[in-house]
C-alpha cells in the first residue's frame, strides 16, 4: 500500500493519503503502519500531547465521463485520467472553523490505495478530495462534513462524491455601452461551490454567489474577455473556465447616478448581514445596486437592501454599494460599513442542573436557549452528583465522569510512640472499602539520646545513658571524668580543671591554667633611622610573640630638604623633591619646567623655551617665539564691483595690521551695456541707458518711441502700434486698422456671367445601339484594352453587349467607357456598365446602370458622378454629372452638364473656380453654388463647394462671398 506524508498545523509530520475508487466501485482505505518512520517538527509541545487518529474513506466520481472497460472490472485502469482532466489527487482535512489541519502531498492519478494517518483528533472534521491537472488547476471537488476523529485506527469516514469543479457554458452579452451581462452554469447539478470569481483579461474583477454577474464601468465600444473559476469555503480555486468576449456599445447617456448613502451593516445570525442605504438618484433612473463584501462584488439587487448570507461566524465584513443606470454608468462606491457576524455556538441539555451538558442532546445556536450548558461532559445528566466536576468518593459510582470508578482514592492514618508518635500511613479505596493501610509505628526511631525523649519508641525516656568527660585550660585541657544523664541533662561530673599548671611563660599557652594566654608580660624596645635613629619603648607579649612596640620611629622626623639628610626619617636622602622654573620669550615666554634635587643640589630643568611656538601670524605677536614680531608676512588681497568684481592684489603686515594693498577696483570697467551688469564698476546696474524703438503694421508702419534698459531687458516702450490707425478700406490691399490683416470681412463680389467663361461642351448627344459613332464620339467595336465583368455568368447567354466611349470636355484622348447590355426591343430592361473611375476598368465601378425594367420609351437613369481630367481653361479635375436615358425611337442619350470657368481674386491671391449648371442644364441656379480650388492642387472636392453667403477662409481670414447669377 502506497505511503504519502502530509504536514498538520500542530507541526507533526505524518503519513498520510486520500484514496479515490472509479464511479460506483469503492475502494475502502485503512490505516497502516506504526508510524515509526515520521519525524517531529516541535512547535512547543511533545508528540505526545498531540491526539491524532487514523482514517478510512471512500470516493465516488461524478459528473464525468471517466471510464474505460467494462464497468464491472475491477482494473486499475477503470479511470480515464487524462480524459478527466486529472493528474493527481490531493486530500486537506479542515476544521469546522476552516483551519487547515491536514495537507495530503498529490500522489499520481494511477495510484489507487494508500493510508491516512494522523489527524488531529476532534469533532467536526471535514475531509476534501481535489482532482489536479499537471498543471495544478483543480478540475474536480468534493467533500464531507461533520467526521469525528477519535484516537483510534481506522475512523469511518463514508463516502466522498468528487464532482465537477470547472463552471461551463460562459456567454459574455452587451448590456450597454460600459456594461457586459455574464451567465453560465454551475460544474455539478447536485452541488454548488461556494463562489464564483470573474476574470476580465486575466485580471480578477470580482467575485459572484450566483451563475451570473454584471461587469459595469467600461469603456465603450471595446472588446473585453472574460473567464469564471469556482471556489470552495475553503478558497480552493477550480482551473478557468472556457473564455467569452463581448464588445460594449455606445450610449447617449453619459451621466451616473449618485453615490449612495447612509449604508449600515447589521448582524442578525452568525451567517447573515442585513444591508440597507438611501437611494441613488439619477436623470434617467437608477436600474440596480452592486453590493461588494470585502472589495468583491458579492450581489445585486433592485432596492435599497440586500441580505447576505452563508458567511463564517464571527467574521468582521466591510461592505460598499455602487449604483447603476439602464446605460451602466457606475456612481461609483458608497462609504463603507463594517459589521462582524455573530459567533454561533453547540448548547447541550442540561437536566440535573449542574452545570454540565448530555453530549448526546445537542442545539447549534448564537445564544444560550434554556436548560442547556457549553459543555458536553457530563456521564449522567439525571443526576447533579455525578458530572466532571464532582468530586470521587469511595461508594463503587464513577462520580467525575472520567470513565473509572473509585480511581486513585486514598486518605491519611496515623501511628507509633516517642519519636516516632505520628506517623503517618495512606490508606486505598477498593470496590467501595479503605484498606492497604502504610503506616510503619517504628518509622523514625534511633538510638536512645539524652533529651528528655523515647528516641527509641520503646516507651523508656534516656534509660541507662553515661558518658566520659574533659574539663581543663591551657596546659591543664584534657583532663577526665565521667557525666550521667538524668531527665534529659547531663550532670555529676568527676574531672579536675587545674590537674598540670604551671607559672605564666611567653609562649602562647596557658600555662597557670587560668584560661588566659601570656597575661602581664612586658620588655623595652629601640628605633628609628636618620635624624630619628635611638629612639625607645616597650614591647608586650600576645600570643606568643613580642609585639605592641610603643617605640616611635619618625619621632623628631621634619620634611626632606635637599641638604643630602634623611630628614623625613624614611630611610632615603632627598627623595621626590622638585621645583618649578620658567623660560621663553613671545608667544612662549611664561613657559614652565621642574627642577629635581640629587645630592642637595638642584638640576635637570624641563622648561622648553619654544614650547607653544606658532607660525607667525600678524596680530602683532612673536608668534613663532624667535625674538621678532610680525615678519615676512604678506597675504592676496580683491577688490572691485559689478565686471571688475575679483580684481587682486596683495597686502603687507605692520604692527598686526594688514595694508599697502596693491588691488585696482577699476581694472576692466567698461562703458555701460543693457545686460544686467555693472560693465562700468560703479555699483549700478544698467543706469541711464534708453534707445528708440519702431512698431506698428499696414498703415501704421514705421511708428517711433523710447525703451528704458531694466534688469538687463528693454522695456517701457512709448512707441504706439496703432497710431495713424483708420477704419478698413475694402480691395485696396492696405492695412488700414493696423491689426495684421488686409481688407478683412470685405465681401468677394463674383459675376459668374460677366466674369466666367461659358463652356458649352457636353451638349446632348445620342445614338442607337449598334449605330456608327458621328465625329468619333461613340464606337461600337469592343475595347480591346478594357477589363469586364462576365456578362454570361451574371445575365445569361440571351443578352446582347455593345461596347463604346463618350468623350468629354475638349480633349482628343479624354473618353469614358461603356457598355450596354439589352435584351433587344423595347420592353426588357437595359443595363450600362460604365467606367466611372475612367481607369478602363468596370469591375470597380459599383455595378450597372439600370432603368429599372420600365418597359415605357423615354425612361429616366438616374444620374451618375464621374470624375474625368480635362485640359480646358488649364488642367483641373471637375465633377461631371451625367445623364443617360434611352428614347423611344431606341437610341441611348447621353448629356454632360455644361459649366462655367474662371478666377477670382481673394487678398492679393488668385484661385481657379468652376459654376456648373443644374440638372436641367439651361438655367445657372443660385443653389449650385461655385467649386473654388482653394488648396491650389487642381483637384474640386465638396468641401471647396460655396453658396451665395458662405464665408471663404484665405490665410485665417473671412471674406463673404455674393454670387451674382446670369
Amino acid at each position: 500500500m502506497k505511503r504519502l506524508s502530509a504536514v498538520t498545523r500542530h507541526g507533526q509530520t505524518n503519513l498520510v493519503v486520500c484514496g479515490l475508487a472509479i464511479l460506483l466501485i469503492m475502494l475502502f482505505l485503512s490505516a497502516c503502519g506504526d508510524g515509526s518512520d515520521s519525524g517531529d517538527i516541535s512547535l512547543g509541545s511533545s508528540q505526545s500531547e498531540i491526539e491524532t487518529g487514523s482514517a478510512m474513506l471512500k470516493i465516488k466520481w461524478q459528473d464525468a465521463s471517466i471510464i474505460k472497460g467494462d464497468l464491472d472490472s475491477l482494473a486499475e485502469e477503470a479511470l480515464d485520467c487524462e480524459g478527466a482532466g486529472v493528474a493527481t489527487i490531493t486530500c486537506k482535512v479542515y476544521d469546522d472553523t476552516g483551519n487547515l489541519l491536514t495537507n495530503g502531498d498529490p500522489w499520481p492519478c494511477s495510484e489507487h490505495s494508500g493510508s491516512l494517518d494522523g489527524i488531529p483528533v476532534g469533532q467536526d472534521r471535514i475531509f476534501v478530495i481535489l482532482g489536479e491537472d499537471a498543471d495544478g488547476n483543480i478540475n474536480f471537488q468534493g467533500q464531507k462534513l461533520n467526521i469525528t476523529i477519535d484516537q483510534i485506527p481506522d475512523n469511518d469516514v463514508g463516502t466522498i462524491e468528487a464532482h465537477s469543479f470547472v463552471p461551463e457554458g460562459l456567454t459574455a452579452t452587451t448590456n450597454s455601452a460600459v456594461q457586459i451581462g455574464l451567465t453560465w452554469t454551475q460544474p455539478s447539478e447536485n452541488v454548488a461551490p461556494a463562489g464564483y470569481r470573474i476574470y476580465r483579461d486575466g485580471a480578477l474583477v470580482g467575485t459572484s454567489a450566483s451563475t451570473s454577474y454584471i461587469d459595469a464601468g467600461l469603456t465603450q465600444e471595446t472588446q473585453y474577455c472574460y473567464t469564471i473559476s469556482a471556489y470552495d469555503q475553503f478558497s480552493n480555486e477550480s482551473a478557468s473556465s472556457e473564455q467569452a468576449c463581448a464588445t460594449t456599445g455606445v450610449s447617449a447617456d453619459e451621466e451616473p447616478p449618485t453615490i449612495p448613502t447612509g449604508l449600515t451593516a447589521s448582524a442578525i445570525s452568525a451567517s447573515q448581514i442585513e444591508l440597507s442605504w438611501t437611494a441613488s438618484s439619477d436623470n434617467v433612473g437608477v436600474t440596480e445596486y452592486r453590493i461588494f463584501r470585502d472589495g468583491n462584488q458579492t450581489g445585486t439587487t433592485a432596492s435599497t437592501a440586500f441580505s447576505d448570507m452563508g458567511l463564517i461566524q464571527n467574521t468582521r465584513y466591510c461592505y460598499t454599494v455602487e449604483a447603476y443606470d439602464a446605460a451602466g454608468n457606475p456612481s461609483g462606491e458608497s462609504a463603507q460599513a463594517c459589521e462582524t457576524t455573530m459567533e454561533s455556538f453547540d448548547w447541550y441539555r442540561d437536566s440535573d442542573n449542574d452545570s454540565y451538558g448530555d453530549p448526546n442532546d445537542s442545539v447549534t445556536s448564537e445564544t444560550q436557549p434554556t436548560g442547556y450548558v457549553s459543555d458536553y461532559s457530563d456521564c449522567d445528566d439525571a443526576d447533579a452528583s455525578i458530572n466532571p466536576g464532582a468530586d470521587e468518593a469511595c461508594n463503587g459510582i464513577d462520580d467525575d465522569c472520567d470513565g473509572s470508578v473509585d480511581e486513585e482514592l486514598t486518605r491519611p492514618t496515623t501511628c507509633g510512640v516517642g519519636a516516632c508518635s505520628g506517623n503517618t500511613g495512606t490508606e486505598t479505596c477498593t470496590d467501595g472499602d479503605w484498606g492497604n493501610d502504610t503506616c510503619d509505628p517504628l518509622d523514625g526511631a534511633t538510638a536512645e539520646r539524652c533529651d528528655n525523649v523515647d528516641n527509641d519508641c520503646d516507651g523508656s525516656v534516656d534509660e541507662g545513658l553515661t558518658r566520659q568527660s574533659t574539663c581543663g585550660v591551657g596546659a591543664c585541657s584534657g583532663n577526665t571524668g565521667t557525666e550521667t544523664c538524668t531527665d534529659g541533662n547531663w550532670g555529676d561530673d568527676t574531672c579536675d580543671p587545674l590537674d598540670g599548671a604551671t607559672a605564666e611563660a611567653c609562649d602562647n599557652v596557658d600555662n597557670d591554667c587560668d584560661g588566659s594566654v601570656d597575661e602581664g608580660l612586658t620588655r623595652q624596645s629601640t628605633c628609628g633611622v636618620g635624624a630619628c635613629a635611638g629612639n625607645t619603648g616597650t614591647e608586650t607579649c600576645t600570643d606568643g610573640d613580642w609585639g605592641d612596640d610603643t617605640c616611635d620611629p619618625l619621632d623628631g622626623a621634619t620634611a626632606e630638604a635637599c641638604d643630602n639628610v634623611d630628614n623625613d626619617c624614611d630611610g632615603s636622602v632627598d627623595e621626590g623633591l622638585t621645583r618649578q622654573s620658567t623660560c621663553g620669550v613671545g608667544a612662549c615666554a611664561g613657559n614652565t619646567g621642574t627642577e629635581t634635587c640629587t645630592d642637595g643640589d638642584w638640576g635637570n630643568d624641563t622648561c622648553d623655551p619654544l614650547d607653544g611656538a606658532t607660525s607667525e601670524r600678524c596680530d602683532n605677536v612673536d608668534n613663532d617665539c624667535d625674538g621678532s614680531v610680525d615678519e615676512g608676512l604678506t597675504r592676496q588681497s580683491t577688490c572691485g564691483v559689478g565686471a571688475c568684481a575679483g580684481n587682486t592684489g596683495t597686502e603687507t603686515c605692520t604692527d598686526g595690521d594688514w595694508g599697502n594693498d596693491t588691488c585696482d577696483p577699476l581694472d576692466g570697467a567698461t562703458s555701460e551695456r543693457c545686460d544686467n551688469v555693472d560693465n562700468d564698476c560703479d555699483g549700478a546696474v544698467d543706469e541711464n541707458l534708453t534707445q528708440q524703438t519702431t512698431c506698428g503694421v499696414g498703415a501704421c508702419e514705421g511708428n517711433t518711441g523710447i525703451e528704458t534698459c531694466t534688469d538687463g531687458n528693454w522695456v517701457n516702450d512709448t512707441c504706439n502700434p496703432t497710431a495713424g490707425a483708420s477704419r478698413e478700406i475694402c480691395f485696396d490691399v492696405i492695412d488700414n486698422d493696423c491689426d495684421g490683416l488686409t481688407d478683412e470681412y470685405c465681401p468677394i463680389e463674383v459675376d459668374i456671367d460677366y466674369d466666367f467663361d461659358y463652356v458649352a461642351q457636353g451638349s446632348p448627344l445620342g445614338l442607337a445601339v449598334g449605330e456608327t459613332a458621328a465625329a468619333g464620339q461613340l464606337r461600337t467595336y469592343p475595347y480591346e484594352e478594357l477589363r469586364e465583368p462576365n456578362y454570361y455568368n451574371l445575365y445569361g447567354e440571351f443578352y446582347s453587349t455593345d461596347y463604346g466611349y463618350l468623350r468629354l470636355g475638349n480633349s482628343s484622348d479624354n473618353v469614358v467607357s461603356f457598355v450596354l447590355i439589352s435584351v433587344g426591343g423595347d420592353e426588357g430592361p437595359s443595363e450600362m456598365f460604365f467606367d466611372r473611375n475612367n481607369n478602363e476598368d468596370l469591375t470597380d465601378d459599383g455595378g450597372p446602370i439600370s432603368n429599372q425594367g420600365t418597359g415605357g420609351f423615354g425612361a429616366l437613369v438616374p444620374s451618375v458622378n464621374v470624375r474625368v481630367v480635362t485640359s480646358s481653361h488649364g488642367t483641373i479635375t471637375r465633377l461631371y454629372r451625367l445623364w443617360m436615358w434611352l428614347r423611344s425611337d431606341g437610341r441611348v442619350w447621353f448629356y454632360a452638364r455644361c459649366h462655367y470657368l474662371g478666377e477670382i481674386t481673394i487678398g492679393a491671391d488668385s484661385f481657379s473656380a468652376v459654376a456648373f449648371e443644374v440638372d436641367n442644364h439651361d438655367v445657372l441656379y443660385q443653389e449650385s453654388g461655385l467649386y473654388i480650388d482653394l488648396n491650389r492642387n487642381n483637384q474640386l472636392t465638396d468641401a471647396e463647394n460655396f453658396m451665395d453667403g458662405d464665408t471663404v477662409t484665405i490665410d485665417n481670414i473671412d471674406y463673404e462671398l455674393r454670387l451674382n447669377y446670369p
